[in-house]
């Protein structure tokens, strides 16, 4: 079997993995272990200058060039109305980042290496205008659309029909982008599948991990993006009301700062939560952090900065709980797996996969989104009470290497792509 795997043109896909978020990660996991017995590709584009192809455990990485790409995303900088009037695009259910015209170049390179290559099955992260050039050039290829996110089911609906109907399998990374796919678009939905992401338990697990008792320096765990959507100001909040109780307690967020681009997530959102996302657009989100931390001691909480992906397990080793305090709706919350796997409780929001992995008062304690005061309460329960942590660490861990491990990962996507070729159809029809 010939697998080619299509990384989102966001970004780069970087090698060796040290960064790039949960698809980058997911890529490089499932690349290496499919290579055992497949024959798999992996395309990105380039950042700036194309590299030459890299093999890397028996997988070829091939970072295409996107210059054309690149002028056409700089003119729609620079001249927005222009280049929306003149592709058609009406917002924000057809915004320039979903529209065909966007990362074309990347698509028609990306499709005419695959047709060369004879790739049996393509993989594409997220980015549905990619499968109309890949289709265009590869008719019998089996495509498989694996989403992340809400796109889907937030953009122009007779748009994403159109390349769905030429898409052999849809993947959602949790049953809760999975359903809202199968619901948007029932005459898909037999297509429809979920497949979670995974986590290294040899890597991420509980070896040398200290539990802190009663009396000990307590330390909160935020890993993951500092933008508003994730709740770290909501964190923040919360923190002050812990600080109060437990002087020794510190906050340890960890991540790179920055704003989503709105259109990503804000403009193409009803959430009602998420509304109020705009005042930090408005302003310098960072110094909205800073004035939420505690006055008295303001060196309790620090920020660590984007770690390579290796590291964070240490992180995780030192800390006492993690917490996701997300406001929007994750699609599936990587953190969250990891650091169970390494042993840790968790407290988290109920937004979209999170409660498929956490399992309340058994893993981990859930609150509800943008709720300051429940999820102190909730970190305070975890820190004053030694037995419930460490039970909560240990069902968390047996509960990943469970059902979310790589390997099984891995296997449940060779599972889908025999049963397509085997087929010998679409999936579902």
């Amino acid at each position: 079997m010939r697998v080619g795997i299509v990384y989102q043109p966001l970004g780069t896909m970087p090698l060796p993995v040290g960064g790039g978020g949960s698809i980058a990660i997911l890529t490089y996991e499932i690349a290496r272990r499919l290579a055992k017995s497949c024959e798999v590709f992996v395309y990105s584009r380039a950042e700036k200058v194309p590299r030459k192809p890299q093999m890397d455990r028996r997988v070829l990485y091939q970072w295409l060039p996107t210059s054309l790409d690149n002028k056409l995303s700089r003119m729609f900088i620079d001249h927005p109305h222009i280049v929306s009037r003149a592709l058609g695009l009406h917002k924000p259910m057809r915004p320039f980042f979903a529209c065909g015209a966007n990362n074309l170049e990347y698509g028609l390179r990306v499709a005419s290496s695959l047709r060369a290559r004879k790739c049996d099955v393509v993989h594409i992260h997220n980015y549905s205008q990619t499968v109309s050039a890949v289709r265009a050039l590869n008719p019998r290829a089996k495509i498989v659309l694996h989403m992340h996110c809400e796109w889907l089911n937030q953009l122009d609906p007779k748009m994403i029909q159109r390349r769905l109907a030429k898409v052999n399998l849809i993947i959602g990374c949790s049953e809760f982008i999975t359903d809202k796919i199968r619901n948007t678009f029932p005459q898909f939905a037999a297509r429809c599948r979920t497949v979670y992401n995974g986590v290294d338990g040899s890597i991420f697990s509980p070896n040398g991990h200290s539990m802190p008792t009663r009396d000990e320096k307590k330390r909160i765990l935020f890993v993951g993006r500092i933008v508003p959507e994730k709740g770290p100001h909501v964190l923040l909040e919360a923190f002050q009301k812990v600080a109060g109780r437990h002087p020794e307690a510190e906050l340890v967020m960890v991540g790179p700062k920055g704003l989503t681009p709105w259109e990503f997530v804000f403009s193409l959102s009803n959430d009602p939560l998420l509304s109020h996302m705009a005042q930090f657009y408005n302003g310098n989100y960072d110094s909205a952090l800073k004035t939420l931390e505690p006055p008295a001691t303001p060196s309790r909480v620090s920020y660590v900065g984007n770690l390579p992906y290796p590291s964070l397990h240490e992180c995780y080793k030192t800390a006492t709980v993690l917490v996701c305090p997300s406001i929007w709706n994750e699609p599936y919350g990587m953190p969250v797996a990891e650091a169970m796997a390494a042993g840790l409780p968790v407290v988290a929001t109920r937004s979209g996969g999170i409660p498929e992995i956490v399992e309340h008062e058994k893993t981990g304690l859930l609150v509800e989104r943008g709720d300051p005061s429940s999820m102190a309460d909730a970190i305070l329960r975890l820190l004053e009470d030694d037995d419930l942590r460490r039970s909560m660490g240990r069902a968390g861990r047996q509960r990943v290497l469970q059902h979310f491990t790589w390997d099984k990962t891995t296997h449940n996507l060779a599972d889908l792509y025999s049963e397509l070729l085997a087929d010998g159809k679409r999936l579902g029809k």
